[in-house]
């Protein structure tokens, strides 16, 4: 199979990226819940609040790992090219972390609007589907707003870290480099690139912000050619949101 993968079409290895991904995710949570039922017993998970904190970030704990970071991985096995051959790497420059940060100034001022313009779109979207985004806004709600530090050191590396370095791999990464060798232009890379990385967070209520959350990744990774000042970006989106949610959490700011 590695032979057959390195002579297919940069377009032929992004969907079988995708293929890896779903796949490795359902293993994933096949081996965390057989994991989970040896520590705390078969009655006890039957008994037990799947929306509970500490299931839900151990539960996207392994989603990431096996799901982005072990796919990704995999996949530079398969095609036999290595991490610099798909990740412009280039020197690190501070300037470039600096205009990282403006950026991330503009993202905090720019999305919570964006959400208001989504809004609408509630009129359109079958009962199920919004009864579905609320009750996991509800969830994330429920696991940042709170004020225990443990909690929130864990939801920092879990919803903060960990998808900035792994969905920076797949998505500003991989595809990313896949989309420029298959002849897509600049521009052109980012915005579909960025649709995708909307879509897959499957928040239809969310998905212009993170559309536009997107194309603020991508044009960072594309202009400064070094992942690592998309992934401080992202980290800095995602853990902002954490920390001001502990800050409610433990009534430092006031609740909205």
């Amino acid at each position: 199979m590695r032979g057959a993968l390195r002579t297919m079409s940069p377009t032929i290895q992004v969907f079988f990226l995708a293929f890896m991904v779903y796949f490795l995710a359902g293993i994933g949570e096949l081996i965390y819940f057989l994991t989970l039922q040896l520590v705390v017993g078969e009655q006890a998970l039957i008994n037990a609040d799947l929306r509970d904190a500490r299931i839900v970030l151990s539960h996207t704990l392994f989603f990431q790992v096996i799901g982005f970071l072990i796919a990704f991985i995999a996949m530079l096995r398969l095609t036999g090219q290595r991490l610099n051959q798909i990740v412009s790497m280039e020197k690190l420059q501070w300037k470039y972390f600096g205009y990282t940060f403006i950026v991330f100034l503009l993202g905090m001022f720019v999305l919570p609007g964006l959400s208001d313009l989504n809004a609408p779109l509630a009129e359109f979207l079958p009962a199920d589907v919004l009864e579905s985004e609320a009750l996991r806004n509800a969830q994330n709600e429920k696991i940042m707003v709170q004020s225990d530090p443990i909690q929130f050191g864990f939801a920092l590396i879990v919803m903060g870290l960990l998808p900035a370095i792994c969905e920076e791999l797949i998505f500003r990464g991989f595809l990313i480099r896949k989309m420029l060798e298959s002849g897509m232009g600049f521009h052109g890379v980012a915005i579909f690139s960025s649709l995708l990385f909307a879509i897959t967070h499957m928040q239809p209520l969310k998905i212009l912000p993170m559309f536009v959350l997107g194309l603020l990744l991508a044009y960072v990774y594309l202009y400064f050619r070094n992942i690592k000042y998309s992934m401080f970006l992202h980290f800095l989106i995602n853990g902002s949101q954490i920390l001001m949610a502990y800050l409610i959490g433990t009534g430092v700011l006031p609740s909205a």
